[in-house]
C-alpha cells in the first residue's frame, strides 16, 4: 500500500494493493507500492514442432513429428500444456492421429517404433469425411519425473470422429532422454493425413 499526492484535491490518495501476497507460483514486486508487479507461475520456453508433414500411400503408423525432450528439460512440479493441429483428406475411411511419449529415438516419415517405453496419451479417430482440428492436452508431474499424468484436455474434430482424452499415467522417466511423438495411420493408403504443428508450454511453479 502506498500514497500519492493528488494535485487536484490536494490530499493524499491511497494507491496500490495490500491484499495480494506472494504464494506458490506467485510473486509480488512492491518496489513501487503504487504500481505492484504481480508475476504468476513462470513459463519456461516451450517445445515446438511446426513442420508440415504428410503421410500417404501406406497404412502403417507413420511418424509425423518428433519433439526431443533432453535430460533436465522438466522439473518435478512442472505442468505441461500440449496443443496439436492436424488435417486430412476427405473420405469415408478411418484416419488415426496419436501422440506418444517414447524412450526410443524416432524418425519423421518412418514407421513408428513402439519398442522401449512407449505410452500413448492422445488418440483421435475420424471415421467419415475430413479429419481436421486440434487437441489440447494438460499434464503434470506428481512429485517425480517418472510420474507424468495427463489430467485433462479437449479437442475438436470436424465433422465426425472420436477423441480419447481420459486420464493417463505416463511412466516414462524424464531423468533420461525422451521423445514426444505424433503419428498418423490410414485405413486407406489413398488418403492423406497432415501434421501442421505441435506446441508444448512448460508451466513452472516458482
Amino acid at each position: 500500500m502506498g500514497y500519492k499526492f493528488n494535485i487536484f484535491t490536494r490530499k493524499l490518495d491511497r494507491v496500490g494493493v495490500d491484499s495480494i501476497v506472494a504464494g506458490t507460483g506467485v510473486t509480488v514486486d512492491t518496489t513501487d507500492p503504487s504500481n505492484p508487479v504481480i508475476s504468476s507461475s513462470s513459463v519456461a520456453p516451450g517445445l515446438v514442432n511446426n513442420t508440415n508433414v504428410q503421410s500417404t500411400g501406406v497404412t502403417t503408423e507413420i511418424v509425423l513429428a518428433v519433439i526431443s525432450v533432453p535430460i533436465g528439460t522438466f522439473k518435478v512440479n512442472d505442468a505441461l500444456s500440449l496443443y496439436s493441429l492436424w488435417g486430412s483428406s476427405n473420405s469415408a475411411s478411418t484416419k488415426n492421429y496419436r501422440a506418444y511419449v517414447s524412450s526410443k529415438p524416432q524418425t519423421v516419415s518412418a514407421v513408428y517404433d513402439s519398442t522401449g517405453v512407449s505410452t500413448v496419451f492422445m488418440a483421435t479417430t475420424a471415421t467419415t469425411s475430413t479429419l481436421t482440428g486440434g487437441v489440447l492436452i494438460e499434464m503434470c508431474f506428481t512429485g517425480a519425473l517418472n510420474s507424468l499424468q495427463k489430467i485433462g484436455g479437449g479437442g475438436t474434430i470436424t465433422p465426425t470422429g472420436s477423441s480419447t482424452i481420459a486420464r493417463v499415467i505416463i511412466p516414462n522417466d524424464f531423468t533420461s532422454q525422451q521423445y514426444i511423438v505424433i503419428t498418423g495411420q490410414l485405413a486407406n493408403a489413398a488418403d492423406t493425413i497432415n501434421h501442421y504443428f505441435t506446441r508444448i508450454a512448460i508451466i513452472r511453479q516458482s
